[in-house]
């Protein structure tokens, strides 16, 4: 009789702990593209003489390094939402397609070349598949009844998907068709397989972050895990693109540094004040 009333008292304090979570992940989510305009403020004011440590783009390379995070953030959420499948499927699927989008209008590359944008949708696609599916493995390590429970798939809801993704696929394709480009040639773009190795770097990113704010019994050891992570699969992205491609990676050094960075401090003021309110209000989700 008494846990009703107390479970009834906490449901505000849960609400204002998640709302104070949401007020400062935007905060710190508008001091760095805040300090990305600046940044570029700075670099205009050069006259086009390069500036070291700043991509000659600083603010878009952040905005673009916010997109493909949001779309990590989307594929944790999903593995951690208590939500129907097909629900949270259709949600995921929304979100994901709205920040390819935004891409595409951020990005002059895209916005000129349908193979380009496709490449990104693809480089996407990668990153939210394999961030999903750790996600969801370490659900299954945490908490792995519940876990379990959410991810059970039947074959009701592999048919609708496998169908969805084949009509998507098909409009896709007579789509591509039209713009007088084959989805066959997306793979032969010069820069696809780097893309990729972006969108891989970026899953690896957001599930080891993941790992470093849940997994760790203190915040001093989370810290420390977060910081090692961050810096470490940068600097191994960074160096794996570079070594690999060479001067066809797409990109300088150190906007990868920038792009990679961003991703990760982004992924950080997200998963770290919504830890800290879903530990406050005792809750697993």
């Amino acid at each position: 009789m008494t846990t009703e009333p107390r479970a009834w008292l906490c449901r505000p304090r849960v609400l204002e702990q998640r709302v104070l979570a949401a007020i400062f992940s935007v905060t710190f989510h508008m001091t760095l593209l805040t300090a990305g305009a600046l940044a570029s403020a700075y670099v205009a004011a050069q006259g086009g003489l390069r500036v070291t440590a700043l991509p000659r783009q600083p603010l878009l390379v952040l905005t673009v390094a916010l997109v493909i995070a949001h779309c990590s953030l989307g594929a944790l959420w999903w593995a951690r939402s208590d939500w129907s499948l097909h629900t949270k499927s259709v949600v995921a699927t929304f979100s994901f397609v709205g920040m390819w989008l935004l891409l595409i209008a951020l990005l002059e590359t895209t916005r000129r070349s349908g193979v380009a944008a496709a490449a990104w949708a693809a480089c996407l696609v990668t990153q939210v598949v394999v961030t999903g599916l750790g996600a969801t493995l370490l659900e299954l390590a945490i908490h792995y009844q519940a876990a379990a429970a959410r991810t059970r798939f039947s074959l009701l809801f592999l048919l609708i998907w496998m169908s969805v993704i084949a009509v998507v696929l098909g409009a896709a394709g007579a789509l591509a068709a039209r713009a007088g480009f084959q989805l066959a040639a997306v793979a032969d773009w010069e820069y696809f397989r780097q893309l990729q190795g972006v969108g891989l770097a970026g899953a690896a990113l957001a599930i080891g972050l993941d790992a470093g704010v849940r997994l760790p019994p203190r915040w001093s050891i989370r810290g420390l895990a977060c910081f090692c992570t961050l810096v470490g699969i940068t600097a191994a992205a960074t160096g794996a693109l570079t070594g690999v491609f060479g001067d066809r990676v797409g990109a300088d050094f150190i906007d990868m540094i920038w792009l990679f960075g961003g991703e990760g401090l982004f992924l950080i003021a997200t998963l770290v004040p919504f830890e800290l309110a879903r530990e406050a209000g005792g809750t697993q989700g």
